[in-house]
């Protein structure tokens, strides 16, 4: 399983509870329905294990529309380029809204809005900065920047029947945001405000990082909102949930892979994670398998189950002085016989130096790559 970079069947399937209990694929909220208890303890046992908060709110589809059809509104999405205009036409809207979200590994999530009036020649007349928890992805930053806007003008303008333009950076966000059927939480109640108010919005895609003003003073609040900002809850992706707890569970298997009958016989790697490159491989070939398992044609191996009479190396010297065991150590490292071809794939690859231990063949792809053709061409393996 570590060398396939398949979890043990309990892990996957402990993954699977995980998912399935914490959203129900029914659009049943299991915080809000009863579930037999038999389920709750298993629910509880698996949040333990995974480290996940009991409370967590998550983002899925619950069950019921979001609105009845005949409520539905096409909402204007422009994704015409600006042709290197500094700001977008003024004349178009009353308000121009600009938005961003911005995430950093070591602050946090946030997003910010930019209220620009054309009415008052293009003035900035309000910001707003919100920072998100640090599970919430850039995308669902960029989503509960567009909802805050709509909700900003429904709850603080006092006029009704404005113009506004709300741009952002974000083909996808926008995208979900204008849809009735979004999978995403924040973008359908983004939809929800902008459907359900009684000024009109229209948005427009503006290319980041090119100077435009506004886009510019959003991208700064919004990096600041990582740190500082009003708090904005946004529930967490169902991505980001069972890659959390992927992660946590492999890292459980990693701990406890050293303890097992399988790390006994993979006696020259130290952790899971030593197979990454393996795991890359469209095809394991079966010499690679050898290599890492030991099991193999050399006659140290043959010899240990009784299939071979001799464990000595049939290359090597014929005496007794200069025999030794036909290990894989020893045809990787050390048998003469071996010591063109092994100075014909390092030339081929431009390598310095031939690997002094089977790890180090693990831990770079060319390495590999001369391993798998060594088993290969000395045929032993």
């Amino acid at each position: 399983m570590a060398i396939a970079g398949v979890m043990p069947l309990q892990r996957s399937l402990l993954t699977d509870i995980n998912m399935k209990l914490l959203m129900c694929k029914n659009g049943f909220d299991i915080y809000e329905y009863s579930i037999r208890s038999r389920y709750r303890s298993v629910l509880e046992w698996c949040l333990a294990r995974a480290a996940l908060p009991y409370a967590l709110d998550l983002d899925h589809r619950r069950r019921g529309a979001l609105l009845p059809p005949s409520r539905y509104k096409v909402i204007d999405y422009s994704l015409v380029e600006l042709n290197g205009m500094p700001t977008p036409d003024p004349t178009a809207s009353d308000l121009d809204i600009y938005t961003d979200g911005s995430r950093d590994d070591g602050k946090g999530t946030g997003c910010a809005l930019v209220v620009y009036d054309n009415r008052r020649m293009g003035s900035e007349a309000a910001f707003r900065k919100y920072q998100l928890s640090m599970q919430n992805s850039v995308f669902q930053a960029e989503c509960g920047a567009i909802f805050k806007a709509a909700k900003y003008c429904n709850d603080t303008l006092p006029e009704n029947n404005l113009r506004i333009r709300i741009l952002a950076d974000s083909h996808s966000a926008m995208q979900a945001s204008v849809s009735p059927h979004s999978s995403s939480v924040i973008s359908r109640a983004a939809y929800r405000e902008m459907v359900c108010s009684t000024h009109t919005f229209f948005l427009q895609y503006v290319r980041a990082h090119t100077g435009i003003k506004g886009n510019e003073r959003a991208d700064t609040l919004a990096k600041e909102a990582c740190e500082n900002g009003f708090y904005f809850s946004i529930p967490v992706s169902r991505s980001w949930c069972s890659s959390f707890i992927r992660k946590k569970l492999m890292q459980e298997w990693e701990e406890s892979w050293s303890d097992t009958w399988n790390a006994n016989i993979c006696q020259n790697f130290e952790s899971v994670s030593d197979f990454k490159l393996v795991h890359a491989l469209t095809f394991i070939p079966s010499q690679l398998t050898h290599v890492i398992t030991r099991h193999c044609n050399l006659n140290k191996y043959q010899h240990e189950i009784g299939k071979s009479r001799s464990e000595y190396c049939p290359r090597c010297e014929r005496d007794d002085v200069g025999r030794q065991s036909e290990t894989i150590e020893h045809v990787l490292f050390g048998c003469p016989y071996y010591a063109a071809l092994r100075l014909r794939l390092l030339c081929g690859a431009h390598l310095p130096a031939w690997p002094t231990t089977i790890r180090e063949f693990f831990q770079d792809k060319d390495l590999l790559k001369i391993l798998i053709q060594f088993t290969k061409n000395c045929g032993r393996f």
